[in-house]
């Protein structure tokens, strides 16, 4: 992760997203279940089933395979939008830009920390971090364990990850 530089209202700057040193507000709440529902379909089982991410499987396939046009078809499907600017690391958490075609894209994850789901977002950056962010393996308990531990007591951007990959389970 790059280094944070604390600001003088007492957020801290990491990777273009603002990081707050208090919990999860009434807003983020409120952003949570807006994403929650709006990704759900009544055509595949009623209004309360969620569809699948279909970004996060696609850079699954892209981190595995190195498929560079399937990648892209899938962004210009289905990316192309930032997480709502509302959501705050931890919450919101970039994994690493990845360059598609002479094009820069921020890979972010977004964590619900009440039902402990995921949804990944790409979207297009004029500024790449010049390294990587939250590593995706970091998963299930191990992220939980991470966003409340930052949550709790923010770190200065320098994670020690072996911490929490140390303890991987789903």
């Amino acid at each position: 992760m790059t280094s944070m530089t604390t600001e003088a209202n007492g957020n801290r700057q990491n990777n273009g997203m603002n990081e707050s040193r208090v919990g999860p507000s009434t807003l983020l709440k409120c952003q949570l279940t807006r994403l929650r529902y709006s990704h759900r379909s009544p055509t595949e089982g009623g209004p309360f089933r969620i569809v699948t991410d279909l970004l996060a499987q696609a850079y699954e396939r892209f981190m595995t395979d190195g498929d560079m046009s399937s990648f892209e078809r899938a962004i210009e499907q289905h990316g192309g939008i930032a997480p709502p600017s509302e959501l705050e690391c931890p919450i919101a958490h970039r994994i690493r830009d990845v360059l598609v075609c002479e094009q820069w894209y921020r890979v972010v994850r977004v964590y619900d920390p009440d039902n402990r789901s995921c949804r990944v977002f790409i979207y297009p950056t004029e500024t790449p971090g010049e390294q990587s962010g939250v590593p995706y393996e970091l998963s299930g308990e191990s992220l939980h364990q991470w966003v409340m531990d930052e949550l709790e007591e923010p770190t200065d951007g320098n994670t020690d990850w072996s911490k929490y990959l140390g303890t991987m389970s789903n």
